[in-house]
This record gives C-alpha cells, structure tokens and sequence, in this order.
C-alpha cells in the first residue's frame, strides 16, 4: 500500500479563517501529469487532506474557502472522464497534512484518525461498513 505524506508547517492551520472540507470524485486519477499537479496546487496554496489516485479517484481538500475553490477550479481545468464536487462542508479541525493514497482501505482508515470517515461514506456512496457488518 502506498502512503505519501506531504508536510508542512501546521502553523498555516491556527488561523481565524472558517475552513471548508471539499469532496471530489473523479473516474480515475491515473495521468501522472495530473497527479503532479494536484500535489503541487495542494502544497502552493497550503491547503491539507488526502487524495486517493487509481479508479476511482478522491479528494478531501480542506482550508479556507478562497483557496479551496481556487484549487477546485485548477484541477477541474486538467480535463477530466468524470469529476463532481460531492460536498462541501464548514469544518473547524480536520487534516494537518496532504496525503497521498492508492486504495480505499487506507484512506479510510486515515480519515478515521481524524474522526471523518463519515465524510468518505458520503462522498463514496457506500453505507457505513460497521452496519454491514452486524447484518448476517
């Protein structure tokens, strides 16, 4: 599994500006050009959250609104299969960092260290994993 932790400055997070969490889903994230670039929109405008590269792709991107729209609006320039905006949510904690990710499993269980797995569930469509597993 792989894991790609991107860190800086956890200074950029203690600010008074209201934070919003975006949800992205794409097709897939495979280009590697594209890869780069959402790496690099992400470190340029100091914003944090994990993204899931293959098929399907995922991003949780969260900061102040101004730049995660900004961010928004580059990555959907890259001209994408399929991308849509699934949420956008105020939140006042959340990422400390920009995280790379290849499967599901390990996003998952990083957004649960941050108490945000719920946000996965919306965004992936799938009903939460603890209720299927009480089902027989």
């Amino acid at each position: 599994m792989f894991c790609n932790i991107i860190r800086r400055s956890v200074s950029t997070l203690q600010t008074k500006e209201q934070h919003f969490l975006i949800g992205i889903h794409f097709h897939h994230i495979y280009s590697s050009k594209k890869k780069k670039e959402i790496v690099k929109q992400a470190t340029d405008n100091s914003l944090y959250g994990a993204v899931r590269f293959g098929r399907p792709g995922r991003i949780f991107i969260q900061g102040p609104i101004e730049r995660v729209e900004g961010f928004v609006k580059v990555v959907r320039n890259l001209h994408w299969q399929q991308m849509s905006v699934r949420m956008k949510i105020p939140i006042q904690s959340g990422f400390k960092e920009f995280v790379q990710f290849d499967d599901d499993g390990t996003l998952l269980e990083y957004m649960r260290e941050f108490h945000m797995e719920k946000y996965f569930f919306e965004l992936s469509g799938l009903k939460d994993w603890s209720d299927r597993k009480q089902k027989p």
